[in-house]
């Protein structure tokens, strides 16, 4: 799953990593300098969203509620590090309480949108 998660930048990281091993390895280059910067090039660009963190679960109503408006789609990849300005997580959805009062649902994990069990306009009750 992890390596699923593979970036461009990584690739090219990795491609420097190789670079670096082969001057401080094979030619003799600084190789107490370089080795070590090697190594902790790999270490930093090695794609351990899912191996270090555990993976992101469902997310369900704290209440119950009216679902108004869903902001994410199937397949959609949340980055924990993409925050809306006035919060620390991102948003997933917007409820509209029974009192009238708005709540936003937000998810401090990164991870991919896999099933969305409600649609907009959706009625659901505590824990759905």
């Amino acid at each position: 799953m992890a390596f699923a998660d593979v970036t461009w930048q990584m690739l090219t990281m990795w491609g420097v990593v190789l670079v670096l091993l082969y001057l401080a390895i094979y030619k003799g280059f600084e190789p107490l300098l370089l080795l070590p910067i090697a190594f902790g090039a790999l270490l930093a660009n090695l794609p351990t969203e899912a191996l270090v963190n555990p993976p992101p679960g469902p997310i369900h109503a704290p209440h119950a509620a009216i679902v108004e408006k869903i902001n994410v789609q199937m397949g959609d990849k949340i980055a924990a590090g993409r925050r809306p300005i006035d919060s620390d997580r991102p948003l997933i959805a917007i409820l509209k309480t029974e009192d009238g009062k708005t709540e936003e649902i937000h998810t401090a994990a990164s991870g991919r949108v896999v099933a969305i069990a409600v649609t907009e306009g959706q009625k659901v009750v505590e824990g759905q």
